[in-house]
């Protein structure tokens, strides 16, 4: 049982691959972290079917090795405090998925293994990412943390959702047609992703921690960041506010005299 400390609010991040935390919430760590939180990282996979980025060698080693490294890199730079495996495959962007993959086992027991690390860690506020980017691993995880959470958080606890804004996004799609409309395909694809912003329930100023942000994203040295190419007014605006919906609850997250997340 983890033990806990009466003053600090406790958040446990739910992702499905490293780089979920840097890529995706990092700001939001930091932002909470800055503010007294306890952060602990449950990470399902070690993204062994990620692409490896131009020009990295992994000298000899499995890059889900290697990637696993990074998870714990970058989190401590964000100011996590510990990663919790859930050892599951990387079920990729498509094809049939593994066995023993994210999207591969059953849903009852991807739940069950959520709800285990809920009650271990016994967490006023949950956080995962919503989906919104077509991630078949991120839609999956976030259906299944709801259900976890649902079944094994406290009353005083909060569950919420990290998300893109939709308006980035067509932003991102824009640019990526005028750069390459040979990419107008996929260009239109992006433009209908993210999550409106009337929709979120909290917005975040994480501008402070954009340094911070940058040094944890460069930590996932194996992959390509999805904010590499973009004009630096879009990259800047992706990563200086965050963007959450609170699915349930909602009191611990104010009441507990951090607010980082309340409305």
């Amino acid at each position: 049982m983890v033990s806990k400390n009466a003053d600090a609010t406790d958040i446990l991040v739910v992702v499905a691959h490293p780089d979920d935390e840097s890529f995706g919430c990092g700001s939001t760590i930091a932002y909470a972290a800055s503010r007294g939180a306890r952060i602990s990282v449950c990470c399902a996979t070690f993204g062994e079917a990620g692409q490896l980025a131009e020009g990295v060698d992994l000298g000899g080693r499995k890059l889900a090795a290697v990637r696993a490294e990074e998870l714990r890199q970058a989190t401590h730079i964000l100011g996590a405090r510990c990663v919790e495996p859930l050892n599951l495959l990387d079920s990729g962007w498509d094809g049939p998925p593994p066995d023993g993959s994210l999207c591969g086992i059953p849903n009852g027991d991807l739940v069950d293994k959520i709800a285990v690390v809920i009650a271990e860690h016994r967490p006023s506020v949950v956080l995962t990412l919503a989906g919104d980017d077509g991630h078949r691993d991120h839609l999956r995880l976030a259906g299944a943390t709801e259900a976890a959470f649902n079944r094994s958080a406290g009353v005083d606890a909060s569950l919420y959702r990290w998300c893109l804004p939709n308006d980035l996004m067509q932003r991102w799609a824009e640019e990526m047609t005028a750069l390459r409309p040979d990419t107008a395909h996929l260009a239109l694809e992006i433009a209908n992703l993210g999550t409106p912003r009337a929709d979120c329930t909290t917005v975040l100023d994480t501008s402070p921690f954009l340094m911070q942000r940058r040094e944890a994203v460069a930590a996932h040295h194996t992959q390509t960041s999805p904010y590499e190419g973009l004009s630096a007014d879009l990259a800047v605006a992706f990563l200086t506010e965050d963007y959450l919906v609170r699915v349930a609850g909602g009191r611990a997250a104010t009441d507990a005299g951090i607010r980082f997340f309340g409305p």
